[in-house]
Parts: structure tokens; C-alpha cells; sequence
């Protein structure tokens, strides 16, 4: 596997550190490139590197504007399960903290999973957390539940 295969998923997946590092690492410091195997990239990703990446990775990322996407979160009631829209765990559970009673349970919903929705004149149709989060004009903000 090369890395470009490893880049390419971590757009795909929008894993943006990994995004970061394999573009440090190629651009700013021309330690790879995208042809090369990645063993190379996991030499860089050892332990012994671990702090001064974090450093120079963070710093790239502020440089880059690069910026986390926030993630749909499913958070338990006793009465239903709610989905919000956040950057956090801490952030969904404090949005909706002062209107339901949460039991704890909280996690992060996979982007590609569907959810039945109703537009304006309450047509149903499928939708995806994915398609939920682009839409949203507001972070955090409470998607719904059942």
C-alpha cells in the first residue's frame, strides 16, 4: 500500500490529523512522498516522534485551516433516543442536558447511516448523517429523535 492509498481513505474518511501528518510530512518537510510505501509514513508515526508531530502537526493544521467536522451524536433517554449535531461528546450532552434526562449513554452515529426525515410539506424520505451535518447551519443543534 502506498500513501496516497492512506491519504486518499483519510480524505474519504475525513480523518483529518492523518490528512495532516501525510501533508506535513510531504510538503513541508519533503520527508515522503505519495509513492512511497507506508512503512515510511509509519516510521514517522513511532512513538519516539510522538511529541514533537503532535507540535509540528498542530501547528500545520492552524497554518492549513484545517478544522474538524463535527459528528452526529446519539444520546440516551429514558423516554427515546436524541441526535444532535456537535464537535464533542461533552458538547451534544450539554446542549440537551437542561431538556431530557439522560441515562449516559452517548456515541458517535457512522456518516453514512440513513435516517427517515420530513421536509416542509411533511413529505417522508431518506437521509444520511452525512447529508444531516452538511445541511446544518449551526453547530451544536438538536436533528431529532424517537
Amino acid at each position: 500500500m502506498q500513501v496516497k492509498d492512506v491519504y486518499l481513505e483519510a480524505i474519504k474518511g475525513e480523518y483529518i490529523d492523518l490528512q495532516a501528518i501525510i501533508l506535513f510530512l510531504y510538503m513541508e518537510k519533503g520527508a515522503i512522498s505519495l509513492e512511497d510505501d507506508v512503512s515510511k509514513l509509519e516510521y514517522y508515526m513511532r512513538d519516539q516522534f510522538k511529541g514533537s508531530m503532535n507540535e509540528y502537526v498542530t501547528e500545520f493544521k492552524e497554518k492549513q485551516n484545517m478544522q474538524y467536522k463535527p459528528n452526529v451524536y446519539e444520546l440516551l433517554t429514558f423516554e427515546k433516543k436524541i441526535y444532535v449535531l456537535a464537535f464533542s461528546p461533552e458538547q451534544a450532552e450539554t446542549f440537551v442536558r437542561n431538556q431530557y434526562n439522560l441515562t449516559g449513554g452517548i456515541s458517535i452515529i457512522p456518516l453514512e447511516e440513513k435516517f427517515h426525515a420530513w421536509n416542509r410539506m411533511n413529505d417522508r424520505y431518506v437521509t444520511t448523517a452525512k447529508d444531516l451535518r452538511d445541511r446544518a447551519e449551526r453547530v451544536p443543534v438538536l436533528l431529532g429523535g424517537y
